[in-house]
């Protein structure tokens, strides 16, 4: 779920509602850090905002910045990972056998993704605060390449709000159906054109990639 920091207003990343939180609220890892070094226990903290890592951020691991080795099957900070204490910082297992090459830059991508998404996600969150409105594409394929167990694919509905023109249908990912129709709505505003998406009024969410076999919009005027 899409969270932000109750003590800042900051987006917080996807993590899980914790109870003891309102919906929609948890809690950044600056202002976990914050806290801890103005006296706030870990116990605290657990009591107040959850689990780390299920319901905010965990703390960054011991920095590895590129460039990356690929070694022993898997990408290492130093060119001969473990031998001369480098730090793993990422596996690939099970893995068909591909050429070196290739590995080296699918590896070295795995290992960035997650700083990327947070980087995209925070940049979505800055330009709807600014009340520009992003790419809803751009957000569906952050919330399909996280894939976290709450998110599925949802069938969108729309139509223009005046209740002219055709009917637009697209499928999304998102947490809930509320969220998919948001979604839905900024990516038809987007295929149509319109400046404003408040023009596109959602007229049905249907959990799952639904595959319409037919549809006649004239029927329904």
């Amino acid at each position: 779920m899409r969270l932000k920091c109750s003590r800042c207003g900051a987006f917080a990343g996807n993590f899980q509602q914790f109870a003891n939180q309102d919906t929609g609220w948890g809690i950044c890892r600056d202002c976990v850090d914050h806290a801890l070094t103005k006296g706030t226990s870990p116990a605290d903290i657990r009591g107040l905002y959850g689990i780390e890592g299920v319901h905010y951020q965990s703390a960054a691991p011991s920095p590895t910045p590129g460039p990356w080795h690929y070694v022993y099957g898997a990408v290492w900070s130093t060119p001969n990972g473990p031998e001369d204490g480098g730090v793993c910082v990422a596996t690939r297992a099970s893995a068909a056998p591909i050429e070196p090459s290739v590995k080296y830059r699918n590896m070295r991508l795995c290992a960035a993704a997650p700083d990327l998404l947070d980087a995209i996600e925070e940049a979505i969150e800055t330009m709807r605060d600014a009340g520009i409105n992003p790419s809803a594409r751009m957000y569906a394929a952050i919330m399909k390449a996280r894939e976290p167990s709450d998110t599925h694919p949802y069938t969108v509905f729309c139509r223009e709000a005046s209740g002219e023109g055709t009917t637009w249908i697209g499928t999304v990912y998102a947490n809930t159906p509320d969220e998919a129709a948001d979604i839905g709505r900024r990516q038809c505003s987007e295929d149509w054109e319109f400046h404003d998406y408040d023009n596109v009024a959602v007229i049905g969410v249907a959990r799952g990639d639904v595959h319409i076999e037919q549809w006649d919009d004239k029927l329904c005027q």
